[in-house]
């Protein structure tokens, strides 16, 4: 390994010389214990399962006693829950290491859940408002309480949480306008490929991840345009996109979102505009054999990675251009929804 990175330039043969003697050295590296391990599991097993007791006892209670409660009774158990897990949360000592990283971050997400069920209660039982402004209601302010914990606590399980409360706050939103029809699934698009050129640039991290969930929620949100003509064409871009990303960054599991994107959108259109057309037959035999091809340039210049060549990494974007290209999308996505939506 050593050499190989000498010979790409990473490391000087001096240090590479260092880094020789000091693991020569360097005595074996200490394991925990099958105790320790043993107690970890335990810990973090009880940690779960305390986390979904307060949940059901929530719900036992609320569900038994809700229509005897007053809306204020209702707000405080909802709010109490929210509490409880927070606090548990955060009272996680942080000598467990991986074990308490994850136990923060399941507590965590469930008290996001708790903040918008009480949210959606504030909505409903305090302001009656109807059901498209409860759940924007609920949306906006779980996003902005999750962003909070994952600024305090950088898990996936936050990531998650944030980005699946912003998804819901901007299809909710289009969903406000007059006319919204397919709206909703455009502002979701928005925001999933936002997401993912962020992720792309290093402002959201882990970069992979971020990625991933940006490019599901983009080809989920077209899956239901493509009835319409400027549909249709957003999501053959959006799934191209996916696939020559892939292969730009030899990422298999963006090939595979690519793959599955296709799988989901090509028979639709073909199902609209040639019915029973043997075109459709040969558009989606192509497909399939750029899919092909796409998965073999892909594997090829992961190997050609593992093996030393120089094959410039590209999946390790900057913040400058991710904001630019992050700008271009919102301002056109925000002008689109905006225009049709008060048309």
């Amino acid at each position: 390994m050593l050499a190989r990175w000498v010979a790409a330039g990473i490391i000087s043969a001096d240090q590479a010389a260092r880094i020789r003697a000091v693991e020569a050295t360097a005595g074996p590296v200490a394991e925990a214990g099958p105790v320790a391990r043993g107690a970890s599991l335990v810990t973090e097993a009880m940690g779960y399962l305390g986390g979904v007791l307060i949940l059901v006892a929530s719900a036992t209670m609320t569900g038994r006693y809700w229509g005897n409660l007053p809306a204020g009774g209702r707000i405080a158990v909802a709010g109490a829950a929210a509490a409880l897990l927070l606090t548990a949360g955060g009272a996680v000592p942080r000598s467990l290491g991986g074990v308490g990283v994850r136990l923060r971050g399941v507590l965590w997400l469930a008290s996001s859940a708790a903040v918008a069920g009480l949210l959606a209660l504030v909505g409903s039982e305090g302001f009656v408002w109807r059901d498209e402004s409860i759940a924007f209601l609920a949306s906006s302010g779980t996003a902005l309480y999750s962003v909070v914990l994952w600024s305090a606590h950088r898990h996936l399980l936050q990531h998650v949480a944030v980005f699946g409360s912003l998804l819901t706050t901007a299809g909710t939103a289009a969903g406000l306008l007059p006319d919204p029809g397919s709206l909703p699934g455009l502002a979701v698009w928005g925001v999933g490929a936002m997401w993912a050129v962020l992720a792309w640039g290093g402002i959201v991290r882990p970069r992979q991840p971020g990625m991933i969930v940006g490019g599901i929620a983009a080809v989920l949100g077209v899956a239901g345009l493509v009835q319409g003509g400027w549909g249709a064409v957003l999501a053959l871009l959006t799934v191209g996109a996916v696939v020559v990303a892939a292969v730009a960054f030899r990422d298999m599991g963006l090939l595979a979102l690519g793959a599955i994107g296709a799988l989901v959108v090509l028979p639709a259109m073909m199902a609209r505009y040639f019915p029973g057309a043997v075109s459709a037959a040969a558009v989606l035999l192509v497909a399939g054999v750029g899919l092909v091809v796409a998965a073999i340039l892909t594997a090829r210049r992961r190997r050609g990675t593992a093996e030393g060549a120089l094959v410039p990494d590209l999946s390790a974007g900057t913040a400058r251009p991710a904001l630019l290209v992050c700008a271009g999308i919102a301002v056109v996505t925000a002008a689109t929804i905006l225009a049709a939506g008060l048309a």
